[in-house]
């Protein structure tokens, strides 16, 4: 698939043969090739991100998510999923939503549905909702600094979004170009604007939101990131994978 070798199993005896030994099957490598062809991250900090940890003798004691050095599905649990952190991210979603919705005196119509004497008009209602919902959704996760200091922002995750499927199967830039730069465009901003949130910004703050990093969810996997040694610029193409959910 793509440049990676795959293989097809069929059967069901064949398919619970290769269940039953469940424990030494991994996703590592599929997760490498997300981080590095996806978000941008380099090899040495996808290394870095896999890192096992070890038993009292130095044996890695499991492989996969379990036995990671930093437990990412705590942040989940603790800053994510509880109903606090829902409701903050739902609240600041609406404001900024509602905020559109306020100043918008209407959907600008399809280019060629633009008869002023016609009782009706065809917009594209779609583009318009899509756009501010991005721009709700980004700004209660990663804060409101993020889209200010990359006013592109939303047309790039576009482009990066029909495009992702392309980086999964690791196309090179020839076939993909579209994809590569966009992504490139995204880490590159979400760099700038990462820098900037740990200028002016606090990441050890308790807030549920602020302007510079703004969920404290985003505030942790920061903290999380710095502490496992990733560079700025692959600490930025994982923020970029959150707004994927």
């Amino acid at each position: 698939m793509g440049p990676v070798k795959c293989y097809i199993i069929s059967g069901v005896q064949n398919i619970q043969s290769m269940f039953k030994m469940s424990r030494y099957l991994s996703s590592d490598k599929l997760e490498r090739q997300i981080m590095v062809s996806v978000l941008g991250l380099s090899e040495h900090d996808v290394d870095l991100v896999q890192q096992p940890a070890r038993d009292d003798e130095g044996k890695v004691s499991d492989m996969g998510k379990r036995n990671r050095m930093f437990d990412i599905e705590k942040i989940y649990q603790e800053f994510l999923l509880p109903p606090h952190a829902v409701d903050s991210l739902t609240a600041k979603f609406m404001e900024v939503f509602g905020e559109a919705l306020e100043r918008t005196d209407e959907i600008p119509p399809l280019a060629g549905n633009q008869d002023e004497e016609a009782e009706w008009a065809t917009v594209n209602f779609y583009e318009w909702l899509k756009g501010n919902m991005f721009t709700a959704s980004t700004t209660a996760f990663l804060g409101s600094r993020v889209l200010e200091l990359n006013p592109d922002f939303a047309r790039d995750f576009g482009v990066f979004d029909e495009n992702m499927l392309k980086l999964v199967y690791g196309l090179p830039r020839i076939l993909a170009r579209n994809g590569h730069e966009a992504r490139d465009r995204l880490v590159d901003g979400a760099t700038r604007w990462l820098e900037d949130a740990n200028t002016h910004g606090d990441v050890d703050s308790t807030e549920d939101w602020d302007p510079h990093f703004g969920s404290r969810f985003v505030r942790e996997w920061e903290k999380m990131n710095r502490k496992a040694g990733l560079g700025a610029k692959s600490r930025a193409g994982i923020k970029v994978g959150l707004l994927f959910g």
